[in-house]
């Protein structure tokens, strides 16, 4: 499961101080703007495919610093404003990340590493926790009967690997390698076919096969961006919470896995990440933007709901009995999942602490950075490590 805030727009000050260069990165792609303050009209300049941060001036009015990833590699790239040319700075194996030129015109600092760290189980009955994989891992997801996990793990720069976890023998299987990011999503209700997402530009692609990788096809759909997929019953169809081609509407779909035309659900509602046991509700999360918090979907009546405003959180879902709903939020160097009593689209009085978590999980990490089983009987959290070394490529 992923779901990224975008990045907003950077500003840098030109040298005659009457313009400001405005960066934004889209997905991959960096647009870059010259505003002019006195007429407050904006100049395209350019769109820079690749990239993974914003501008820094390298020669201020000339020429900028910014990160790309090319063949699966990060390094430090300086593109022209005058003649539009890409040059690369850096050639490591990465990742090179923030470059800022140097005040004194010596060189440009950037900051390099190697990632690493775990992803821990943690069992809220014995308050006991477990490393299940000694790896830099992202994207943790339970299954729907919480015995296994699908995770994210980046062997090395430039390589995604997509693995499942069962957490009773402890066997590992891949299902996925590839140059391209990927995406967990989620197990289908029967737990033996898995969807997932791989990104080999600007949009994401759907894909879906058995547990076991075999099988694997890609889907239809014509959005960019994905955060949720919740599976109906039946296996037959998948409700997918994400953003169209301009990313700047949320949007849910039904998706056929037999290749039926696709069905738009609801539009600026939150990303749909459950549905309650009646099919009759979408319990939706917005992450970036003006309104964060959750919403609420009527399939029924086309009605959209704000239930809590101003929370931003990967989690939440309906509780098993369809009398509540839960959600976690972070404070205080703790997280606790909150439990909102709620009937039949509405709420019924204040939220009570459904389980604490002795630590502060973080929400991000390259997509989300925890899941918690259904029953909430324990949650897998990456829990990231290495280290990052600054340096000075000195340009003299």
């Amino acid at each position: 499961m992923r779901c990224l805030q975008l990045a907003g727009p950077c500003f840098r000050s030109y040298p005659d101080g009457r313009s400001l260069l405005i960066s934004t990165l889209d997905s991959d792609v960096l647009k870059l703007e010259r505003l002019d303050v006195a007429s407050k009209k904006i100049e395209k300049l350019a769109e820079v495919p690749d990239a993974l941060s914003s501008a820094s001036w390298a020669v201020p009015g000339r020429s900028v610093y910014l990160t790309r990833k090319v063949n699966g590699i990060i390094n430090i790239w300086e593109f022209s404003l005058q003649d539009l040319s890409l040059t690369r700075i850096t050639s490591g194996t990465g990742p090179d990340r923030r470059p800022m030129a140097s005040p004194t015109g010596e060189g440009v600092y950037f900051i390099s590493g190697r990632s690493a760290g775990a992803l821990t189980l943690y069992r809220f009955d014995s308050k006991q926790s477990t490393d299940l994989v000694n790896e830099d891992v992202t994207q943790p997801e339970f299954s729907p009967d919480g015995r296994r996990v699908a995770y994210i793990t980046t062997p090395e720069p430039g390589k995604n690997e997509m693995w499942v976890a069962d957490l009773t023998s402890m066997n590992r299987l891949k299902l996925q390698s590839s140059i391209d990011e990927l995406e967990t999503l989620g197990f289908s209700n029967d737990g033996k076919k898995y969807l997932y997402s791989k990104i080999p530009g600007q949009s994401a692609q759907l894909f879906v096969m058995d547990i076991d990788g075999a099988h694997n096809r890609q889907l239809n759909w014509a959005g960019d961006f994905v955060g949720f997929v919740n599976w109906d019953p039946g296996d037959r169809s998948v409700i997918l919470g994400g953003a169209d081609k301009d990313r700047r509407v949320v949007k849910n779909w039904r998706i056929f896995l037999d290749g039926s035309p696709t069905t738009l659900l609801s539009e600026n509602c939150g990303m749909a990440v459950d549905v309650s046991r009646d099919g009759k509700f979408l319990l939706g999360s917005t992450l970036w933007g003006d309104n964060p918090g959750i919403y609420q979907y009527s399939l029924v009546d086309k009605k959209c709901t704000l239930l809590k405003s101003g929370i931003t959180t990967f989690l939440t879902m309906f509780a098993k009995d369809g009398k509540s709903f839960v959600y976690s939020l972070t404070s205080h160097g703790e997280t606790t999942i909150w439990r909102q009593p709620w009937r039949n689209g509405v709420i019924v009085g204040a939220p009570v602490p459904a389980l604490k978590l002795p630590f502060a999980m973080r929400e991000d990490y390259n997509g989300n950075a925890y899941s918690v089983a259904s029953d909430l009987s324990s949650v897998v959290y990456a829990r990231r490590g290495g280290y990052d070394d600054l340096y000075l490529l000195s340009q003299k």
